[in-house]
């Protein structure tokens, strides 16, 4: 409603019709209820949900969650989407299982087990298979939730997709391994970061062992290399 000063409401109108003895309307009873606290509320929550979802497709982060009693996935749209599903999709745990890649299954199913039964949680890092074929690192976490008598009823947690971290773990594994390479076979000693007063090492090539006459071994030991 607008108001008299301008000023607007949102009101909730009840309508009911009181009718003679042939059925035909002889009066409207209508009840208002004012309702503006209730619909900023939600219109809040609405922007939180929308900010929210927004993230969550930043980072292609979600949120699952399994009712044991029914033993389905309720999934989160990101989550469905990073299955390469559609928004709402809701899988039996089992057919949950199916999309991890078959040397990361029996790993979820012990975990997501343990959880349910014992509630103890996980966070593990696995690979899976969407529906389309795509392979995809994924950061999957759960845990128990209990009712009032302490009884496990449902298990929730987060689902995120790590991909390119991953990619860039292993890229970077690969230059790391590139350089170690290189620095091994130059013919001079290298040794990296002498810290006092522990004074170790946190990088030698076999040169430099060989400079002082002992293994990269001994010098690791460093009481046994200074004496």
């Amino acid at each position: 409603y607008v108001r008299k000063d301008g000023t607007s409401v949102w009101v909730r109108l009840h309508i009911a019709f009181i009718r003679d003895d042939k059925g035909n309307p002889i009066r409207t009873v209508a009840i208002c209820e004012d309702i503006t606290d209730r619909k900023h509320a939600e219109q809040l929550l609405e922007a939180n949900f929308q900010l929210l979802k927004l993230a969550g497709e930043t980072a292609r982060f979600g949120g699952w969650c399994v009712n044991l009693d029914e033993d389905r996935c309720t999934w989160s749209d990101e989550v469905a989407l990073i299955h390469d599903e559609v928004p709402g999709f809701s899988p039996l745990v089992s057919e949950g299982i199916m999309y991890y890649a078959p040397e990361w299954r029996d790993k979820i199913t012990q975990v997501f087990t343990k959880c349910a039964k014992e509630g103890i949680p996980y966070d593990e890092e696995m690979e899976i298979i969407t529906a389309k074929g795509n392979k995809r690192w994924v950061r999957t976490n759960g845990r128990a939730e209990r009712d009032g008598n302490g009884n496990i009823v449902r298990v929730s947690g987060s689902f995120q997709d790590i991909t390119d971290m991953k990619q860039a773990e292993m890229e970077l594994r690969k230059s790391k391994g590139f350089i170690l390479a290189i620095i091994e076979s130059l013919p001079i000693g290298i040794a990296v970061n002498i810290v006092e007063p522990s004074v170790t090492f946190d990088f030698m090539n076999d040169n430099f062992a060989k400079f002082y006459g002992v293994t990269k071994k001994e010098i690791e030991n460093p009481d046994t290399f200074w004496e």
